[in-house]
């Protein structure tokens, strides 16, 4: 049996960095989501800074409130690396399964 399987996404930008994002987090709306199967925010060690810094991080709260419009909606939430922390500050992580890969 082949199975193939395709997927279109959107990148989603935040901060200052250099990329070629397809749309910035500011222009992330609720019905955006809901057309959309799943989020899956990346992280690392930049992401971690800011989320531990304690400072309001605008950037940090528009990504948690697309987490947590992401979970009302019923989508997959994904989280790599730091990335844990966004839907952590949305508060939609208790009661949920989530999972862990340590390093080999």
């Amino acid at each position: 049996m082949n199975l193939k399987l395709s997927a279109e996404v959107t990148v989603i930008g935040a901060g200052d960095l250099p990329s070629g994002y397809d749309i910035r987090i500011e222009d992330v709306k609720p019905s955006y989501i809901r057309g959309h199967d799943a989020v899956i925010f990346t992280g690392g060690s930049g992401l971690y800074r800011r989320a531990k810094s304690g400072r309001v991080d605008r950037d940090l709260e528009m990504a948690a409130d697309t987490a947590e419009s992401a979970s009302r909606s019923d989508r997959i939430i994904g989280a790599i690396c730091a990335a844990p922390a966004i839907p952590a500050m949305a508060g939609i992580m208790r009661g949920s399964e989530c999972y862990h890969i340590p390093r080999p």
